[in-house]
């Protein structure tokens, strides 16, 4: 029976660094939609945010956009709607959601609160200095 050889790049994203231990109520992807979903609605009364908009906030095509909110709305994370007047269809926050990221919002504040008060400044500049040349490097391994 042949060994399992240990991936150090699997290991270090998926045990060391992972970011789906942070995201408690919502994960990481569904956070992401809502948080832009909130973020453009708050430009509007109504809450209401047109999929082209959310698409160009996003920097994504709007059938990218379509597909994620097609999810999110099975979910029940959002509605989505059509303006008769506009002939555009736009997706609203519901209730749920806006719990679910009330209380992710609050869970995040706590833990980094906890994360401040227990690291020294340093370590958590240095932290943070190295995640960015990580992402750096990440992204540029994406495109070459």
């Amino acid at each position: 029976m042949a060994e399992y050889q240990i991936n150090l790049g699997e290991d270090f994203f998926l045990n060391r660094l992972s970011v789906e231990q942070v995201f408690a109520f919502l994960d990481q992807t569904d956070s992401f939609w809502l948080y832009h979903i909130q973020r453009c609605g708050a430009e509007d009364d109504s809450g209401r945010v047109y999929l082209s908009d959310l698409a160009a906030e996003m920097n994504v095509t709007v059938s990218v956009a379509s597909k994620s909110i097609r999810a999110l709305a099975e979910k029940g994370f959002v509605l989505w709607e059509t303006d008769e007047k506009r002939e555009r269809t736009y997706v609203s926050l519901t209730s749920r959601a806006k719990g679910l990221m009330d209380s992710q919002r609050q869970w995040l504040s706590d833990a980094y609160e906890k994360v401040v008060r227990t690291i020294p400044q340093a370590d958590l500049e240095t932290t943070m200095s190295t995640m960015a040349k990580i992402r750096g490097i990440v992204g540029a391994a994406d495109q070459g």
